[in-house]
Protein backbone atom coordinates (compact mmCIF):
# COMPACT_ATOMS: atom_id res chain seq x y z
CA UNK A 1 0.00 0.00 0.00
CA UNK A 2 0.57 3.45 -0.32
CA UNK A 3 -0.10 7.03 -0.16
CA UNK A 4 -1.85 7.72 -3.22
CA UNK A 5 -1.52 11.65 -4.79
CA UNK A 6 -4.53 10.93 -7.47
CA UNK A 7 -7.08 9.16 -5.97
CA UNK A 8 -9.53 7.64 -8.51
CA UNK A 9 -13.06 7.66 -9.60
CA UNK A 10 -15.45 4.88 -11.22
CA UNK A 11 -18.18 7.05 -13.05
CA UNK A 12 -21.20 4.91 -13.86
CA UNK A 13 -23.87 7.27 -15.71
CA UNK A 14 -24.51 5.06 -19.20
CA UNK A 15 -21.34 7.01 -21.02
CA UNK A 16 -23.92 9.38 -21.97
CA UNK A 17 -22.53 11.19 -25.20
CA UNK A 18 -22.92 14.79 -24.07
CA UNK A 19 -22.85 14.70 -20.42
CA UNK A 20 -19.60 12.33 -20.11
CA UNK A 21 -16.85 14.59 -21.68
CA UNK A 22 -17.82 17.65 -20.12
CA UNK A 23 -18.88 15.83 -16.15
CA UNK A 24 -15.53 13.24 -16.22
CA UNK A 25 -13.76 16.24 -17.86
CA UNK A 26 -14.62 18.69 -14.57
CA UNK A 27 -13.92 15.84 -12.48
CA UNK A 28 -10.30 14.89 -14.22
CA UNK A 29 -9.39 18.66 -13.81
CA UNK A 30 -9.79 18.69 -10.25
CA UNK A 31 -7.01 15.65 -10.22
CA UNK A 32 -8.54 12.50 -9.75
CA UNK A 33 -8.35 9.50 -12.21
CA UNK A 34 -11.52 8.60 -13.64
CA UNK A 35 -12.18 4.82 -15.22
CA UNK A 36 -15.59 4.84 -17.37
CA UNK A 37 -16.86 1.50 -18.50
CA UNK A 38 -15.96 0.27 -21.85
CA UNK A 39 -19.03 -2.44 -22.51
CA UNK A 40 -22.43 -0.89 -23.60
CA UNK A 41 -25.37 -2.73 -22.59
CA UNK A 42 -26.94 -4.91 -25.05
CA UNK A 43 -29.48 -3.09 -27.42
CA UNK A 44 -28.39 0.56 -25.97
CA UNK A 45 -28.42 3.15 -28.36
CA UNK A 46 -24.67 3.76 -29.21
CA UNK A 47 -25.31 6.94 -30.84
CA UNK A 48 -25.92 8.25 -27.43
CA UNK A 49 -22.87 7.25 -25.94
CA UNK A 50 -19.21 6.94 -26.05
CA UNK A 51 -16.44 4.92 -24.75
CA UNK A 52 -13.64 6.12 -23.70
CA UNK A 53 -10.21 3.29 -24.28
CA UNK A 54 -7.35 4.38 -22.89
CA UNK A 55 -6.78 3.75 -19.63
CA UNK A 56 -3.28 3.26 -18.63
CA UNK A 57 -3.26 6.65 -16.88
CA UNK A 58 -4.66 5.08 -14.14
CA UNK A 59 -2.17 3.10 -12.38
CA UNK A 60 -4.24 0.11 -12.39
CA UNK A 61 -2.70 -3.48 -12.33
CA UNK A 62 -3.07 -4.65 -15.85
CA UNK A 63 -5.04 -7.81 -14.59
CA UNK A 64 -7.22 -5.93 -12.45
CA UNK A 65 -7.90 -3.35 -15.27
CA UNK A 66 -8.87 -6.30 -17.95
CA UNK A 67 -11.52 -7.02 -15.34
CA UNK A 68 -12.82 -3.99 -15.74
CA UNK A 69 -12.62 -2.99 -18.93
CA UNK A 70 -14.36 -6.72 -19.90
CA UNK A 71 -17.51 -6.16 -16.87
CA UNK A 72 -20.82 -5.19 -17.98
CA UNK A 73 -21.41 -2.76 -15.53
CA UNK A 74 -24.65 -1.89 -16.92
CA UNK A 75 -26.10 -5.26 -16.76
CA UNK A 76 -25.06 -6.95 -14.24
CA UNK A 77 -24.42 -6.97 -10.60
CA UNK A 78 -20.65 -7.06 -9.18
CA UNK A 79 -19.29 -10.49 -8.77
CA UNK A 80 -16.90 -10.53 -6.15
CA UNK A 81 -13.37 -10.14 -8.24
CA UNK A 82 -14.88 -6.72 -9.52
CA UNK A 83 -16.36 -5.93 -6.09
CA UNK A 84 -12.88 -6.51 -4.75
CA UNK A 85 -11.06 -4.55 -7.31
CA UNK A 86 -13.68 -1.43 -7.07
CA UNK A 87 -12.45 -1.55 -2.96
CA UNK A 88 -8.71 -1.83 -3.85
CA UNK A 89 -8.11 0.53 -6.12
CA UNK A 90 -10.95 3.49 -6.46
CA UNK A 91 -12.43 5.97 -3.51
CA UNK A 92 -15.29 7.42 -4.93
CA UNK A 93 -18.18 5.85 -7.28
CA UNK A 94 -20.51 7.68 -9.30
CA UNK A 95 -23.70 5.83 -10.74
CA UNK A 96 -26.93 6.61 -12.32
CA UNK A 97 -30.34 4.83 -11.60
CA UNK A 98 -30.04 1.84 -13.11
CA UNK A 99 -30.48 -1.43 -11.02
CA UNK A 100 -27.32 -3.01 -11.25
CA UNK A 101 -25.16 0.00 -11.12
CA UNK A 102 -26.42 1.23 -8.30
CA UNK A 103 -27.52 -1.41 -6.12
CA UNK A 104 -23.91 -3.07 -6.57
CA UNK A 105 -22.50 0.24 -5.64
CA UNK A 106 -24.60 0.62 -2.37
CA UNK A 107 -24.21 -3.07 -1.03
CA UNK A 108 -20.70 -3.55 -2.20
CA UNK A 109 -18.89 -0.42 -2.24
CA UNK A 110 -17.06 0.72 1.07
CA UNK A 111 -15.76 4.19 -0.46
CA UNK A 112 -18.12 6.97 -1.09
CA UNK A 113 -21.31 6.87 -3.17
CA UNK A 114 -22.84 9.43 -5.56
CA UNK A 115 -26.18 8.90 -7.61
CA UNK A 116 -26.38 10.81 -10.05
CA UNK A 117 -30.07 12.20 -10.47
CA UNK A 118 -31.38 14.06 -13.91
CA UNK A 119 -35.63 14.12 -12.72
CA UNK A 120 -38.03 11.81 -13.27
CA UNK A 121 -41.16 12.31 -15.05
CA UNK A 122 -44.51 14.42 -13.59
CA UNK A 123 -44.14 13.01 -9.86
CA UNK A 124 -42.69 9.90 -9.47
CA UNK A 125 -39.18 10.29 -7.65
CA UNK A 126 -36.19 7.81 -6.96
CA UNK A 127 -37.14 6.29 -4.13
CA UNK A 128 -40.12 4.51 -5.54
CA UNK A 129 -37.54 3.43 -8.14
CA UNK A 130 -35.26 2.02 -5.43
CA UNK A 131 -37.92 0.46 -3.39
CA UNK A 132 -39.36 -1.31 -6.88
CA UNK A 133 -35.91 -2.78 -7.47
CA UNK A 134 -35.58 -3.98 -3.83
CA UNK A 135 -37.58 -3.15 -0.69
CA UNK A 136 -34.58 -3.27 1.43
CA UNK A 137 -32.55 -0.81 -0.65
CA UNK A 138 -33.59 2.35 1.02
CA UNK A 139 -32.61 0.61 4.41
CA UNK A 140 -29.24 -0.23 2.95
CA UNK A 141 -28.51 3.71 1.73
CA UNK A 142 -29.72 4.53 5.58
CA UNK A 143 -27.27 2.42 6.58
CA UNK A 144 -24.48 4.62 4.46
CA UNK A 145 -24.79 7.66 6.41
CA UNK A 146 -22.62 9.72 4.90
CA UNK A 147 -20.96 7.52 2.63
CA UNK A 148 -24.18 8.32 -0.16
CA UNK A 149 -24.89 11.57 -1.57
CA UNK A 150 -28.08 12.11 -3.62
CA UNK A 151 -26.01 14.09 -6.56
CA UNK A 152 -28.92 15.94 -8.07
CA UNK A 153 -28.53 17.99 -11.17
CA UNK A 154 -31.10 20.67 -10.15
CA UNK A 155 -32.16 22.13 -6.41
CA UNK A 156 -35.78 20.83 -6.99
CA UNK A 157 -35.47 16.92 -7.59
CA UNK A 158 -35.17 16.13 -3.87
CA UNK A 159 -38.58 17.87 -3.28
CA UNK A 160 -41.10 15.34 -4.05
CA UNK A 161 -38.08 12.53 -2.25
CA UNK A 162 -38.78 10.92 1.23
CA UNK A 163 -36.69 11.76 4.31
CA UNK A 164 -33.70 9.03 3.00
CA UNK A 165 -32.61 10.75 0.12
CA UNK A 166 -33.93 14.33 0.42
CA UNK A 167 -31.12 14.22 3.55
CA UNK A 168 -28.71 13.43 1.53
CA UNK A 169 -29.06 15.85 -1.29
CA UNK A 170 -26.10 18.12 -2.80
CA UNK A 171 -26.51 19.86 -5.86
CA UNK A 172 -24.31 18.59 -8.76
CA UNK A 173 -25.48 21.03 -11.52
CA UNK A 174 -24.55 20.39 -14.94
CA UNK A 175 -22.30 22.39 -17.22
CA UNK A 176 -22.96 23.73 -20.81
CA UNK A 177 -22.73 20.98 -23.68
CA UNK A 178 -19.51 21.92 -25.13
CA UNK A 179 -19.57 20.30 -27.88
CA UNK A 180 -22.17 23.24 -29.58
CA UNK A 181 -19.64 25.84 -27.80
CA UNK A 182 -17.31 26.28 -31.16
CA UNK A 183 -20.68 27.97 -32.94
CA UNK A 184 -21.90 29.69 -29.57
CA UNK A 185 -23.99 32.73 -30.81
CA UNK A 186 -23.68 31.69 -35.05
CA UNK A 187 -27.76 31.65 -35.02
CA UNK A 188 -29.01 33.56 -37.93
CA UNK A 189 -32.61 32.18 -38.61
CA UNK A 190 -32.51 32.28 -42.05
CA UNK A 191 -35.38 30.07 -42.22
CA UNK A 192 -38.94 31.02 -41.08
CA UNK A 193 -38.88 27.32 -39.49
CA UNK A 194 -39.79 26.25 -36.10
CA UNK A 195 -38.03 23.48 -34.80
CA UNK A 196 -38.71 20.76 -32.43
CA UNK A 197 -37.15 17.88 -30.13
CA UNK A 198 -38.88 15.14 -29.87
CA UNK A 199 -36.68 11.40 -30.09
CA UNK A 200 -37.76 7.44 -30.21
CA UNK A 201 -41.24 8.87 -31.25
CA UNK A 202 -42.42 5.00 -32.25
CA UNK A 203 -40.80 3.19 -29.69
CA UNK A 204 -41.66 5.36 -26.28
CA UNK A 205 -45.15 6.37 -25.89
CA UNK A 206 -44.13 9.48 -23.51
CA UNK A 207 -43.01 11.01 -26.34
CA UNK A 208 -45.55 10.12 -28.78
CA UNK A 209 -47.44 11.86 -27.12
CA UNK A 210 -45.48 15.19 -27.79
CA UNK A 211 -45.41 14.16 -31.65
CA UNK A 212 -49.09 14.18 -31.28
CA UNK A 213 -49.30 17.79 -29.67
CA UNK A 214 -46.88 19.15 -32.27
CA UNK A 215 -49.01 17.73 -35.02
CA UNK A 216 -52.21 18.98 -33.17
CA UNK A 217 -50.83 22.93 -32.16
CA UNK A 218 -48.45 23.34 -34.89
CA UNK A 219 -49.19 21.92 -38.14
CA UNK A 220 -49.68 24.88 -39.83
CA UNK A 221 -46.43 26.33 -39.14
CA UNK A 222 -43.12 25.54 -41.14
CA UNK A 223 -41.64 22.65 -38.87
CA UNK A 224 -38.85 20.19 -38.13
CA UNK A 225 -38.52 17.74 -35.52
CA UNK A 226 -34.95 16.24 -34.64
CA UNK A 227 -34.28 12.82 -31.87
CA UNK A 228 -32.90 9.84 -32.24
CA UNK A 229 -35.38 7.49 -33.33
CA UNK A 230 -35.09 3.82 -33.51
CA UNK A 231 -37.81 3.11 -35.46
CA UNK A 232 -38.86 4.62 -38.91
CA UNK A 233 -41.71 7.40 -38.31
CA UNK A 234 -43.26 8.14 -41.66
CA UNK A 235 -43.55 11.66 -41.42
CA UNK A 236 -41.21 14.28 -43.60
CA UNK A 237 -40.66 16.77 -41.28
CA UNK A 238 -39.22 14.50 -38.39
CA UNK A 239 -35.49 14.09 -38.84
CA UNK A 240 -33.86 11.78 -36.96
CA UNK A 241 -30.33 10.67 -36.01
CA UNK A 242 -28.73 13.44 -37.09
CA UNK A 243 -24.85 14.11 -37.74
CA UNK A 244 -23.71 16.62 -35.05
CA UNK A 245 -22.74 19.48 -37.88
CA UNK A 246 -25.98 18.62 -39.08
CA UNK A 247 -27.80 19.77 -35.55
CA UNK A 248 -25.68 22.45 -35.30
CA UNK A 249 -26.95 24.39 -38.74
CA UNK A 250 -30.51 23.71 -37.63
CA UNK A 251 -30.17 25.42 -34.38
CA UNK A 252 -28.45 27.87 -36.07
CA UNK A 253 -30.96 28.35 -39.14
CA UNK A 254 -34.15 27.82 -37.57
CA UNK A 255 -35.78 30.52 -36.48
CA UNK A 256 -36.87 29.28 -33.08
CA UNK A 257 -36.68 26.49 -30.73
CA UNK A 258 -39.98 25.02 -29.21
CA UNK A 259 -39.48 23.08 -26.07
CA UNK A 260 -42.68 21.46 -25.25
CA UNK A 261 -41.79 19.55 -22.00
CA UNK A 262 -43.25 19.87 -19.24
CA UNK A 263 -41.79 18.72 -16.85
CA UNK A 264 -40.90 20.70 -13.64
CA UNK A 265 -37.23 18.48 -12.29
CA UNK A 266 -36.47 17.49 -15.56
CA UNK A 267 -34.96 19.18 -18.79
CA UNK A 268 -33.04 18.08 -22.07
CA UNK A 269 -29.86 19.26 -23.23
CA UNK A 270 -31.39 20.19 -26.33
CA UNK A 271 -32.73 23.47 -25.31
CA UNK A 272 -29.91 24.46 -23.98
CA UNK A 273 -27.99 23.79 -27.06
CA UNK A 274 -30.41 25.95 -28.48
CA UNK A 275 -29.77 28.78 -26.49
CA UNK A 276 -25.94 29.09 -26.64
CA UNK A 277 -26.45 28.91 -30.43
CA UNK A 278 -28.35 31.90 -29.65
CA UNK A 279 -32.02 30.62 -30.87
CA UNK A 280 -34.42 32.04 -29.30
CA UNK A 281 -36.58 29.33 -27.19
CA UNK A 282 -40.18 29.17 -26.14
CA UNK A 283 -40.78 26.98 -23.28
CA UNK A 284 -43.67 26.91 -20.59
CA UNK A 285 -44.17 29.04 -17.38
CA UNK A 286 -43.38 26.33 -13.99
CA UNK A 287 -41.01 24.07 -16.06
CA UNK A 288 -37.40 23.63 -14.89
CA UNK A 289 -36.14 26.21 -17.30
CA UNK A 290 -38.45 28.85 -16.26
CA UNK A 291 -37.27 27.56 -12.54
CA UNK A 292 -33.50 28.11 -13.66
CA UNK A 293 -34.39 31.35 -14.87
CA UNK A 294 -35.16 32.34 -11.09
CA UNK A 295 -38.21 34.78 -12.76
CA UNK A 296 -40.29 35.43 -15.88
CA UNK A 297 -38.51 35.82 -19.15
CA UNK A 298 -39.64 36.42 -22.94
CA UNK A 299 -39.71 32.78 -24.12
CA UNK A 300 -41.82 31.05 -21.02
CA UNK A 301 -45.49 31.03 -22.11
CA UNK A 302 -48.25 30.57 -19.62
CA UNK A 303 -49.84 28.27 -21.81
CA UNK A 304 -50.33 26.94 -25.54
CA UNK A 305 -52.23 29.85 -26.85
CA UNK A 306 -49.04 32.08 -25.78
CA UNK A 307 -46.66 29.89 -27.21
CA UNK A 308 -48.19 30.09 -30.78
CA UNK A 309 -48.67 33.51 -30.62
CA UNK A 310 -45.17 34.16 -29.71
CA UNK A 311 -44.00 31.39 -32.20
CA UNK A 312 -46.47 33.18 -35.01
CA UNK A 313 -44.57 36.99 -34.04
CA UNK A 314 -41.04 35.13 -34.35
CA UNK A 315 -41.73 33.96 -37.59
CA UNK A 316 -43.31 37.03 -39.04
CA UNK A 317 -39.91 38.46 -37.92
CA UNK A 318 -40.23 40.35 -35.25
CA UNK A 319 -36.54 41.74 -33.90
CA UNK A 320 -37.85 42.92 -30.70
CA UNK A 321 -39.71 40.26 -29.32
CA UNK A 322 -36.50 38.03 -30.79
CA UNK A 323 -33.54 40.04 -29.11
CA UNK A 324 -35.76 40.51 -25.54
CA UNK A 325 -35.91 36.46 -25.76
CA UNK A 326 -32.11 36.07 -26.48
CA UNK A 327 -31.54 38.23 -23.83
CA UNK A 328 -33.21 37.05 -21.39
CA UNK A 329 -32.85 33.27 -22.03
CA UNK A 330 -28.80 34.02 -20.83
CA UNK A 331 -30.33 33.69 -16.61
CA UNK A 332 -31.22 30.24 -18.05
CA UNK A 333 -27.52 29.66 -19.49
CA UNK A 334 -25.81 31.30 -16.31
CA UNK A 335 -26.87 28.03 -14.29
CA UNK A 336 -25.00 25.79 -16.61
CA UNK A 337 -21.63 27.59 -16.28
CA UNK A 338 -18.98 25.02 -15.88
CA UNK A 339 -16.99 27.35 -12.81
CA UNK A 340 -20.18 26.62 -10.74
CA UNK A 341 -20.17 22.83 -11.82
CA UNK A 342 -16.77 22.30 -11.31
CA UNK A 343 -16.55 24.34 -7.41
CA UNK A 344 -19.53 21.69 -6.56
CA UNK A 345 -17.48 19.00 -7.78
CA UNK A 346 -14.82 20.31 -5.49
CA UNK A 347 -16.58 20.74 -2.78
CA UNK A 348 -18.23 17.02 -3.06
CA UNK A 349 -15.27 15.30 -3.72
CA UNK A 350 -13.29 16.79 -1.01
CA UNK A 351 -15.36 14.03 1.31
CA UNK A 352 -14.51 10.90 -0.79
CA UNK A 353 -11.04 10.97 -0.94
CA UNK A 354 -9.00 8.46 1.37
CA UNK A 355 -5.25 8.42 2.37
CA UNK A 356 -4.25 5.12 1.57
CA UNK A 357 -5.34 3.01 -1.44
CA UNK A 358 -2.87 0.96 -4.31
Amino acid sequence: MRTQTRPRLLWMVLNHKTLMPDEVGIIRSLGWQVFTPKVLPRGFDSRSSSLERSDDHLGIAAEALDVLKHHRFYERHWPPTVSSIINQYFDVVVTAFYQEPFSSAVHDFDGLIIARAFGREGSSNYEQLISHWDAQLLQAISQLRDRFVFGQAYDNISSVEGATLHSRAITLPLSAPSWVSSVAGTWHGSEPCVLFFCPMIATIPYYREIFDRIKRDFSDVPHIIFGKQQSLVEDPTVRGNLSDSELRDLYATCRLFVYLSTEERHVHYSPIEAMIVGAPVLYFKGTLLDTEAGGPTAGACADIHEMRAKTLSLLSGDQALTREIQQSQQRVLSRFDSGRALRAWAAVLARGRRTSRC
